[in-house]
């Protein structure tokens, strides 16, 4: 009986308490009952039908997440969001690629005031493994969306945001200045490139994209269903067409009206021949995103001077 309760995991504790209240012998039919009563609910809505997930997808709940309680994983699985309840919509958040806009739209959809991520792994219990296989059953109803970017210009957004803090961003100085260790003479583009090699991947604003979602972008790039580009985030409202009412998906249209880059506005686009004019910048920003370079609709999307600068 110990050795069973022990291999459940997550769901020994709730056999534990149904024992220690029923006074239960080690063995026998009545104790046998009992565990297959503390089994726990269907999780997932695949397919349109309520179906177990094998037991070791079951995670523990995790009421005290924050958003970069699980920074040390550098997979970012935490910015997974999953929408059940017939909506059966499940996306991929990252930093930089209109985050913000993505997660007040999951919170209308939700029915809730906007908050971080509301639908994480953490706080439903979705275990890595069966995200992943939610994710690559082609067979299955559920709408996969992420959002890209090019990486150069998400570079220097986080730039502008968090070194130069041009959007008015209190928490900037955090994950520029402390995570790059440099003071306010020391915040050149220059400086903060040379050190995303060895900084970069332990913060979501600079990490690459490939990585995130349990590194799940750029594994299986192609089991997502809607790949939406920063550049046209009208895009997002794709994924939830017939799945919400048409009041909640009319104003998920007014939200994704431009300008929807939600509350971060750097204008990054505009300064990228400005700020980025330097090669060797360039070259250290190519080698470090060289994964996310390397997702199909980013493999030709630098500009034909920016490789001849780089000598690619």
């Amino acid at each position: 009986m110990l050795l069973l309760i022990a291999a459940m995991g997550p769901a020994g504790s709730e056999v534990r308490a149904t024992l220690a209240r029923t006074h239960l012998p080690s063995a026998g039919s009545e104790a046998k009952a009992t565990l297959a009563r503390s089994k726990p609910t269907p999780y997932a809505r695949d397919g349109g039908s309520n179906v177990s997930a094998p037991r070791q997808h079951y995670l523990q709940v995790d009421r005290h997440w924050t958003p970069y309680s699980k920074a040390t994983t550098l997979s970012w699985f935490d910015r997974v969001s999953t929408l059940e309840k017939g909506v059966d919509v499940l996306t991929c958040g990252i930093e930089k690629n209109g985050i913000t806009l993505l997660n007040g739209i999951l919170a209308e959809v939700m029915g809730r005031k906007f908050e971080w991520f509301p639908a994480n792994p953490s706080t439903v219990g979705l275990s890595l493994e069966a995200f992943k296989d939610r994710l690559g059953d082609a067979s299955n109803s559920w709408r996969k969306l992420v959002v890209y970017r090019d990486p150069m210009e998400r570079f220097l957004s986080a730039y502008r945001s968090k070194c130069l803090l041009a959007d008015g961003d209190r928490d900037g100085r955090k994950h520029c200045h402390d995570l790059f260790r440099l003071n306010d003479s020391q915040i050149s583009v220059l400086n903060v490139a040379n050190r995303l090699a060895k900084y970069g991947h332990h913060n979501p604003h600079w990490a690459t994209q490939s990585s995130f979602c349990g590194g799940t972008v750029g594994s299986m790039w192609t089991s997502y269903t809607h790949h939406v580009s920063f550049n046209n985030l009208s895009g997002i409202a794709h994924a939830f067409k017939g799945r919400v009412s048409p009041k909640t998906f009319e104003k998920i249209r007014i939200q994704l009206s431009p300008p929807a880059s939600g509350g971060h506005i750097t204008d990054a686009k505009g300064h990228v021949q400005a700020d980025l004019g330097s090669a060797e910048v360039r070259r250290k920003l190519y080698d470090f995103y060289a994964k996310d370079y390397s997702l199909p609709p980013l493999r030709n999307s630098l500009l034909s001077d920016i490789l001849d600068s780089i000598g690619k």
